[in-house]
């Protein structure tokens, strides 16, 4: 039987990101066995049938020796594991993981990459700097990676401009593939409810769309928005005069996002984060919610303007709060895009086309007699 590490970040993110691919991958009889960096949600894990190790570390922290203690703790659990292939995800994952793996002398390693992020979008000359450092440090990461999977063209190309990888390892997928089961199709509903689901980052557009409801409310009280996601880099402080003039209804974080989007008409993210494929955005989707979004990295590779939703310029506050009011102008335009947003996932997103194609990727990396 092959063996399969993959190396993730928080155990949430197993649950919710890698799930339907784990169990993909054990029904071809492969064995999986993960590292994680908590262990909040081991008990559903475990449940999934798989091998569990626990290294503790935060995938936005710097900490130079905090980085190679994590880095010394990886390699240690890929040298008694000696599995077949490691497969990495996200930033520290990625890069720690993969020179663990090399150093282990592991053949076969495949890393995906899901968004950039902050270090890609320096505004100081320190981040500057330190952009410069991170590309090099996945220039070490990522050299001679057999695979490495990007979500979108841009993220694709700005790796191959600064030579972290080649056209030879280089591959475009679209996106980690979402249940259209779990995620099934609603009937949208007249609601006039706008729902943001996002963790409180500041490059995810979170004060731009409490911003943007207060100028729509100012025009139209009866709309509603709401936003879920837990308190990270924005706190509960910033976004409490929001609340308090009952703009926004805020909620934190859920486990189950389903119930939200049910009872949404539309689903926004006025992000200008250099996302990869927004999640949230796919599972609103699949569920028949159109988009309102920002027309930046990621968010524009999976929204159709007008027809599976609006885009609108990065920062343009008052473009988004009239999107906002005169989406609700035609329920039989928003219940054709509503359609429109289910048949693009079901035709090109879905976790039935994405595992599959990523297990072709891994059989002729892994062949029987390999």
């Amino acid at each position: 039987m092959k063996h399969i590490l993959f190396i993730c970040g928080k155990s949430s993110t197993v649950i919710n990101f890698r799930k339907e691919l784990i169990l993909f991958l054990l029904s071809k009889n492969i064995k999986i066995s993960l590292i994680i960096s908590d262990d909040e949600r081991i008990e559903e894990i475990k449940q999934l049938g798989v091998g569990i190790f626990v290294v503790e570390f935060d995938n936005r922290s710097k900490s130079f020796f905090s980085t190679l203690k994590t880095r010394k703790q990886i390699h240690n659990i890929i040298k008694t594991l000696l599995p077949d292939m490691v497969f990495t995800f996200q930033a520290k994952p990625n890069i720690l993981g993969a020179m663990a793996a090399k150093k282990a002398k592991i053949k076969h390693i495949f890393s995906m990459i899901e968004g950039l992020g902050d270090p890609f979008q320096p505004q100081t000359k320190k981040e500057k700097i330190f952009m410069l450092f991170y590309i090099f440090i996945y220039r070490l990461a990522l050299k001679k990676v057999e695979c490495v999977f990007f979500l979108n063209e841009d993220d694709k190309n700005i790796f191959l401009k600064n030579n972290i990888t080649t056209t030879h390892n280089s591959y475009l997928i679209d996106g980690i593939g979402i249940d259209t089961t779990e995620f099934a199709y609603q009937k949208i509903k007249d609601t006039q409810t706008i729902l943001m689901i996002s963790r409180l980052i500041k490059n995810k557009g979170i004060l731009d769309f409490c911003n943007a409801a207060k100028l729509a409310k100012a025009q139209n009280p009866n709309l509603k928005f709401k936003l879920i996601g837990g308190e990270l880099q924005l706190t509960l402080n910033d976004i409490k005069r929001f609340i308090d003039e009952g703009i926004i209804e805020y909620y934190g974080e859920v486990k189950d996002v389903k119930p939200f989007i049910s009872n949404s008409t539309f689903v926004t993210l006025p992000s200008y984060y250099r996302e990869g494929l927004p999640r949230s955005i796919l599972e609103a989707m699949s569920m028949g919610r159109p988009i309102i979004g920002y027309n930046s990295v990621g968010i524009k590779d999976i929204v159709v303007n007008e027809v599976t939703g609006y885009l609108v310029k990065a920062h343009d506050i008052e473009g988004l709060s009239k999107i906002y009011v005169n989406c609700f102008n035609d329920f039989k335009i928003v219940e054709t895009m509503s359609l429109n947003s289910r048949k693009r996932i079901e035709e090109k997103y879905s976790s039935d086309i994405i595992n599959n194609l990523i297990y072709k990727f891994i059989a002729r990396k892994l062949p029987n007699n390999d």
